[in-house]
């Protein structure tokens, strides 16, 4: 750990540029250019700058960095894992449990983070606040201040998002990952491929409350009731339900998907394989009827 460490370096003006090689990392600087890690196990957390552009240069199994506003980083990690963000305030409080990951933004809003291997995904709120709760081998896309998001995943990652002004640009991803996502004018352009999926939405004031459970993702609901996901294999899509209010409550369980519904109620889904559409009420209730292995229907605001 001392070895890795060594290895990176910070400069005065808060500039990062470590040389990782192996299992882990935790080098970061604050606006001072002072490098206070604190590492615990087998983990690893890169950087930010001062001018608020990340650049790190990961090899192995997981990375995540951070920065407050005030340069400050209190991560708390505690097993294989890593996962960092900042909020409004410059206040870190990640809560991690198991083997994902949750990289950063910067302070103009630009996401370009370089991962490798197993997964990595950050987000933030509108206001500024990030409460995720995961649970396993799941993860959770995010937002940047100018909408633009320019993610380059390679391997068994997820990472959808949206954007301020609705525009979604993900670099496409290779393997087993998927990349759904929703704008602020209702409108999904979802480019499925594989096994998961796992993008959402923030409510209407900025929060996002996902609860997630298993090896599935959760999908999402735009703000107009418009879905149109292209899915094509043995992926998964559960669901979010969003009230009047804004609110997204998802409850997913197993190695399945459950839609959604709109302000309406109406259920109008597209299914095609080994998959079950539950159903919705009129007041925005998901009460789907599950019994196998995957399910992906959705609705729309007509």
């Amino acid at each position: 750990m001392v070895q890795s460490m060594s290895e990176t370096f910070t400069t005065k003006e808060g500039f990062c540029r470590p040389n990782i090689s192996n299992h882990l990392i935790i080098p970061f600087t604050t606006k001072e250019g002072f490098c206070r890690p604190n590492i615990s196990n087998h983990l690893i957390i890169p950087f930010t700058t001062k001018e608020g552009f990340c650049r790190p240069n990961i090899s192995n199994h997981l990375i995540i960095p951070f920065t407050t506003k005030e340069g400050f980083c209190r991560p708390n990690i505690s097993n294989h894992l890593i996962i960092p963000f900042t909020t409004k305030e410059g206040f870190c409080r990640p809560n991690i449990s198991n083997h994902l990951i949750i990289p950063f933004t910067t302070k103009e809003g630009f996401c370009r983070p370089n991962i490798s291997n197993h997964l990595i995904i950050p987000f933030t709120t509108k206001e500024g606040f990030c409460r995720p709760n995961i649970s396993n081998h799941l993860i959770i896309p995010f937002t940047t201040k100018e909408g633009f998001c320019r993610p380059s995943i390679s391997n068994h990652l997820i990472i959808p998002f949206t954007t301020k002004e609705g525009f979604c640009r993900p670099k496409y991803l290779k393997n087993h990952l998927i990349i759904p996502f929703t704008t602020k004018e209702g409108f999904c352009r979802p480019n499925i491929s594989n096994h998961l999926i796992i993008p959402f939405t923030t409510t209407k004031e900025g929060f996002c409350r996902p609860n997630i459970s298993n090896h599935l993702i959760i999908p999402f609901t735009t703000k107009e009731g418009f879905c149109r996901p292209n899915i094509s294999n043995h992926l998964i899509i559960p669901f979010t339900f969003t009230t009047k209010e804004g609110f997204c409550r998802p409850n997913i369980s197993n190695h399945l998907i459950i839609p959604f519904t709109t302000k309406e109620g109406f259920c109008r889904p597209n299914i095609s394989n080994h998959l079950i559409i539950p159903f919705t009420t009129k007041e925005g209730f998901c009460r789907p009827n599950i019994s196998n292995h995957l399910i992906i229907p959705f609705t729309t605001k007509e």
